[in-house]
């Protein structure tokens, strides 16, 4: 009978002190942004990527959960498919959530004018903390820089 209490009570603290347990069931949005910094390391810490890599902020977040959830059942060996394997599927929605709120920005170098940098009006119900709104006008201006080397190579040839 005590190695059964004894059982119950280590279980129950094992599920109350175990942090993969929490973050699979905690909303907040400071755990979809633990569960999505993994994502950032290519997509860019607010899911709007410099380079070749997709931007994943402002997605639609039915198709981008039902993205996520076929490449965890996909065996495909590229290095996402491998990655997502990791995550529950609650967690994915989590992460589908949190970027789908983020604001998206154009990154392509040659589709806005010098002049305009698009701003989030269409998301002006997201909140971003003052990190989040920081990190959001660092990518704007590598973004200008960006746009101005370019312009400059341009010009030298």
């Amino acid at each position: 009978m005590k190695k059964h209490h004894l059982f119950c009570l280590l279980s129950l603290l094992y599920g109350l002190f175990n942090p993969t347990l929490l973050l699979a069931n905690d909303p907040s949005p400071e755990t979809a942004r633990l569960l999505a910094s993994q994502c950032a390391q290519c997509h860019g810490t607010t899911g709007n990527s410099l380079g070749d890599i997709d931007s994943i902020a402002g997605e639609n977040f039915d198709d981008f959960l039902a993205e996520l959830l076929e490449m965890k059942a996909d065996n495909d060996n590229k290095i996402m498919h491998k990655q997502i394997q990791a995550y529950t599927d609650q967690q994915l929605w989590f992460i589908a959530d949190f970027y789908s709120r983020l604001p998206k920005i154009s990154t392509e170098l040659d589709i806005l004018p010098d002049s305009e940098v698009k701003d989030s009006e269409e998301h002006e119900d997201t909140e971003l903390s003052e990190a989040e709104k920081k990190i959001l006008e660092a990518e704007k201006k590598a973004l200008e820089e960006a746009r101005e080397a370019k312009k400059d190579e341009e010009e030298d040839d």
